[in-house]
């Protein structure tokens, strides 16, 4: 087996590894008209209080991309609407299973008001991205946005904010919420684990030919 073999079984093994680990929130497995206030263990992620899984395949705006349920906030305007990838209690520390994105791209619909999505990251107090989420004057119907950071970086949680005003997250939605995560360490560590096990074993067998 050659050398250019095995290194392209590798780089195989490393892509298979890395798009499995995506996932999509489609909130269609989350009961309608739950409060998702708390930490979604199926999506490793950490909602603040105020939102809802809301269906919405009846509703005169905001059209699931898929499925009934969709992410609504139905908050107060003094409440941040902080989402998190990983554990931790409001307004406290993250306590486990804390992970990093590159990328989150979702559906977003909106009631004619406008939504700021800000990413942020632990060591920065300024976002590494802001996209605008619908406009004043029309009304969106689950148009793609993705967010990734300017500077190339990863994203720790995402911020949704009013534009004008905090009551304009009444009036805008969220489905199927692709979210690419960054391996934990103790991934890349398993893989490389088992990257060097399968190289050793093709070389011992190659000498062992020869």
């Amino acid at each position: 087996m050659s050398k250019h073999f095995l290194l392209a079984q590798i780089a195989l093994l490393i892509i298979c590894c890395s798009e499995a680990y995506a996932y999509v929130m489609t909130f269609d497995d989350i009961a309608t008209g739950s409060d998702l206030d708390y930490y979604a263990e199926q999506y490793n992620a950490y909602f603040t209080e105020g939102f809802q899984v809301t269906d919405h395949s009846a509703c005169t705006w905001g059209s699931p991309n898929s499925g009934n349920n969709v992410l609504t906030w139905v908050g107060t305007s003094s409440q941040d609407a902080w989402l998190t990838f990983g554990n931790m209690s409001y307004g406290g520390p993250i306590t486990v299973g804390q992970h990093s994105i590159r990328s989150l791209c979702a559906f977003f619909s909106t009631d004619g008001v406008q939504v700021l999505a800000k990413a942020y990251r632990m060591d920065t107090v300024t976002p590494v991205c802001i996209r605008q989420i619908g406009a004043t004057d029309v009304s969106w119907d689950n148009e793609y946005v993705d967010l990734v950071a300017d500077d190339g970086g990863v994203i720790d949680y995402i911020k949704f904010e009013g534009a004008y005003t905090p009551a304009a997250r009444m009036g805008f939605c969220v489905d199927d919420i692709n979210v690419d995560p960054v391996p934990e360490p103790s991934s890349i560590l398993a893989l490389v684990s088992g990257v060097i096990g399968y190289g050793g074993l093709v070389l011992k067998r190659k000498r062992h030919g020869s």
